[in-house]
């Protein structure tokens, strides 16, 4: 970047310091201490390189918690001490992550954990976003950046507005002239989700498989991070586990409540 080098390390120092210097505004105060969530398959030298980034950002690292542990302690703050095992479904924009974890007394165990690095909320967006313009009989890789950029974003409104509980989602727009219109509702989305669908159960299938349990030890699947909130993926793990899945409040904000 302008004729410098920087790592990994250099750009998280650079996120931990805005993050440091919006609270000292919000609170009015130094801040000089921080607990810090990291994914749970982070591997002892991402663990240090988060703590030296920490300290280039000006903060003493008291503890390092892995994010499934975190909204597992968020659950459980509402929830009366028994033991239970938990399933941590964390679906973020770009990511998706399955933990399975063991909750007793004051202890919180990861047993297993699976993930894909590509699997997010990205992937309903450029799905709505194929048919919408397969329903006006566009291709989208052969769009303009700027056209591909509107469609893409007018398909996570319309996603938006079905996790919103609305019933059906008419989009209009209008590309070099012509006016283009699709009506979505959520059977649709579900059809439209089926090839994420099938991947989510294949890291479903692993996790059981590389903990040695069955469906029936899972007592509750708890869904964390901002894609949670789509019907559709609640209905399709619900359907898959048996029972009904259990979305925190404001699920993009769970890892940091706990």
């Amino acid at each position: 970047v302008m004729g410098k080098s920087y790592t990994p390390v250099d750009f998280s120092a650079m996120v931990l310091t805005q993050i440091k210097n919006n609270a000292e505004a919000y609170f009015g105060e130094a801040i000089e201490e921080a607990i810090i969530s990291v994914p749970a398959y982070f591997n002892d030298q991402q663990r240090s390189d988060t703590k030296k980034a920490a300290k280039i950002a000006g903060l003493k690292v008291e503890r390092l918690i892995n994010e499934p542990s975190a909204a597992a302690l968020a659950y459980r703050m509402k929830q009366p001490e028994k033991p239970q095992n938990l399933l941590v479904f964390d679906f973020g924009g770009g990511t998706l992550d399955l933990s399975l974890v063991e909750c007793f007394d004051n202890i919180i165990e990861i047993i297993a954990i699976v993930g894909d690095n590509h699997l997010g909320g990205d992937n309903i967006d450029q799905a709505i976003a194929g048919y919408w313009c397969n329903e006006n009989k566009l291709t989208y890789e052969t769009l303009s950046d700027k056209a591909g950029s509107i469609i893409k974003k007018k398909a996570e409104q319309a996603k938006i507005m079905l996790s919103d509980e609305a019933n059906e989602v008419n989009t209009k727009l209008i590309l070099d002239g012509c006016e283009y219109e699709v009506s979505l509702d959520e059977s649709k989305l579900y059809e439209l989700c089926l090839p994420l669908f099938r991947k989510i159960k294949q890291l479903f299938l692993k996790i059981l498989k590389d903990s040695d349990y069955h469906v029936s030890d899972i007592d509750d699947l708890i869904m964390v991070g901002g894609s949670s909130k789509v019907p559709v993926v609640k209905k399709f793990l619900q359907e898959m586990l048996g029972k009904e899945p259990i979305v925190m409040d404001r699920p993009d904000y769970s890892v940091a409540y706990g």
